[in-house]
C-alpha cells in the first residue's frame, strides 16, 4: 500500500497522520483499495504530564487500554482537547478504533 501523505511516528508502533481530515484520508484510501471498518465504539481518555506530548501519550495509552479487546489498526480522533495549569498540561481525547484493510468491493 502507497499513501502519498506525511505521516510522524508517534510511537513504536503508530504513526500520525497529518494535514488530512478523515473524509480525506478515506477518499484517498478508497483510491487505493482500501477501506475503514469501525471496529469498537468511540472511547475516551485522558492525561495530565508536563507539555503536551507527555499528557497526549498518557490519554492515548488509556484508550489503547480501555480498546484493547477490540482488533484494530488506526484510531481516527473525533475530539481533542487541551487545558494548561501550572505547568501541567491536560489532554482529553475521544477516539474511534477502526481497521483499515483491502476493500472487499474493488
Amino acid at each position: 500500500m502507497h499513501m502519498d501523505m506525511e505521516a510522524e511516528l508517534f510511537s513504536p508502533s503508530w504513526k500520525i497522520v497529518n494535514g488530512v481530515h478523515s473524509y480525506g484520508l478515506d477518499l484517498k484510501m478508497h483510491r487505493i483499495g482500501w477501506s475503514f471498518a469501525y471496529a469498537a465504539p468511540s472511547v475516551k481518555g485522558s492525561g495530565i504530564g508536563f507539555g503536551l506530548r507527555r499528557a497526549m501519550g498518557a490519554a492515548f495509552q488509556r484508550i489503547l487500554s480501555k480498546a484493547s479487546n477490540a482488533k484494530f489498526n488506526c484510531l481516527e480522533i473525533r475530539q481533542f482537547t487541551t487545558k494548561t495549569f501550572l505547568g501541567f498540561t491536560a489532554v482529553t481525547i475521544a477516539a474511534h478504533p477502526s481497521n483499515l484493510c483491502p476493500s472487499r468491493f474493488r
